[in-house]
């Protein structure tokens, strides 16, 4: 048996888990778990935060330096971890903490925390609220007090996963033909690109997102990656966007078929990974394929319980904006060059669906902003508005605002949503200077 001496000495070195193509349904493709919530904090971002300060801790001991970070979950944790190890304290600057054991876990493990009202994973360093904005307040009024990894850019982020997170995939296995990785800083599947690509130029790397309108914690949506310092669009094949409910189920056969105890965005990749490699299958043979699992589910039981209640025992609900079914050809969308007429004649509740950044940017006269994710989980157990006030909801692009309008339609509101979003709108814009 090995002997260790530092906790961080356990970081790393994860086994790989062959999956039974019989119960993958996948028989010409090998697919290999690369079982990263095995480290020692529980999720890959172990790697990632000692990564970015592991030559840093003897002078940030000596001048007993504060570990900050805009993190709500694995980073932080991490983080706090190693912090700890060297008597240092941790700080966390979010908007981002929708899980309450994340808070207890972190709360537990001393991390003070420091929630901003913004509700966007979307940074914007000028806005007061946004977690960027106050990290760089407080260091800026007591500049030797902390020290700020900045997971979102740097670039200690993916070289850890090039040199070690890969090395070991290489050690193991060789050279790999497909490999599917969630897309949260997007720092690790920008590392492992790095090595695996040279030894496969044919490798193909897929990233794996939430659903415009979806929330799975630890990854982004589909309106949020362009936000990520990291985030190199060109390295994916394809970006694959994954619904919550879809990422459940797969986490589900992982932990049932398997005996992976992985959380939701593993899920989300074992579950883009099986329909990828499905098409694949019948005309390849002999390729292997790697799914990153990066947590564990223990984090995220409210989260799960809440939209898979059934699995505790519980009603399952008739349907909600995260499990409904509706008709694409939506009747009830506002043309563009009749949005202001609309307004106008109607004196709708406009809610703009978008995040606050965008918000602030430029928006329609008097609306109000509620972030997609969460006005879905507004609506979701409550009638919080005026049944009598027609609603009018925008977003971007028109997608996220004609689901979530077509699920009020269901509760009773008369919704609308604009037809082809912001995008389309020609009209003038307030920003939130003005």
């Amino acid at each position: 048996m090995a002997i260790y001496r530092s906790i961080t000495e356990v970081i790393g070195n994860t086994p790989l888990l062959l999956l039974d193509p019989k119960k993958t349904g996948i028989k010409n493709i090998e697919i290999y778990a690369k079982l990263e919530y095995l480290n020692p904090f529980g999720s890959i971002k172990d790697r990632t935060a000692f990564g970015m300060i592991k030559e840093e801790l003897p002078r940030l001991k000596k001048e007993s330096r504060k570990i900050i970070e805009a993190s709500s979950g694995n980073t932080i944790k991490a983080l706090a971890g190693l912090a700890n190890l060297c008597g240092l304290s941790s700080v966390s600057v979010t908007n981002r903490i929708r899980v309450p054991e994340i808070k207890e876990i972190l709360l537990l493990m001393g991390v003070e925390i420091i929630e901003t009202p913004g509700r966007s994973a979307c940074l914007d360093p000028n806005n007061p609220d946004d977690p960027l904005y106050v990290i760089n307040k407080m260091i800026l009024a007591e500049p030797d007090k902390y020290f700020y990894p900045n997971q979102y850019h740097n670039e200690n982020n993916p070289a850890i996963h090039e040199q070690t997170t890969a090395q070991e995939i290489l050690r193991d296995l060789g050279s790999i033909d497909y490999l599917f990785a969630s897309l949260g800083t997007t720092g690790s599947s920008l590392g492992l690109f790095r090595a695996l690509k040279k030894e496969n130029p044919r490798l193909k790397i897929f990233g794996i997102a939430a659903s415009a309108e979806d929330f799975i914690p630890g990854i982004r949506s589909q309106g949020e990656l362009l936000e990520v310092g990291l985030f190199e669009p060109e390295i994916y094949e394809e970006i694959i966007y994954v619904s919550s409910l879809k990422a459940l189920e797969a986490m589900r056969e992982l932990i049932i078929n398997f005996g992976i105890l992985a959380g939701p965005s593993s899920g989300s990749v074992y579950f883009a990974a099986k329909n990828k490699l499905s098409y694949l299958n019948s005309e390849t043979s002999g390729k292997k394929a790697v799914i990153i699992t990066c947590d564990r589910f223990e984090w995220y039981l409210s989260y799960i319980k809440k939209r898979k209640p059934e699995w505790f025992g519980l009603k399952k609900k008739a349907h909600s904006p995260y499990e409904f079914e509706f008709d694409e050809n939506f009747p009830y969308e506002i043309e563009s060059e009749n949005l202001l007429e609309f307004i106008q004649k109607n004196e709708p509740l406009v809610i703009d669906l978008r995040s606050p950044f965008a918000f602030q940017l430029g928006h329609l006269p008097e609306s109000i902003n509620i972030e997609a994710s969460f006005f879905a989980e507004l609506v979701d157990d409550r009638r919080p508005f005026s049944i009598k006030k027609p609603l009018l909801l925008v977003c971007a692009i028109g997608v996220v605002s004609k689901r979530l309008a077509a699920y009020l339609r269901t509760l009773g509101y008369e919704s609308y949503s604009l037809k082809y979003g912001l995008n389309s709108f020609e009209g003038d814009l307030e920003s939130s200077d003005q």
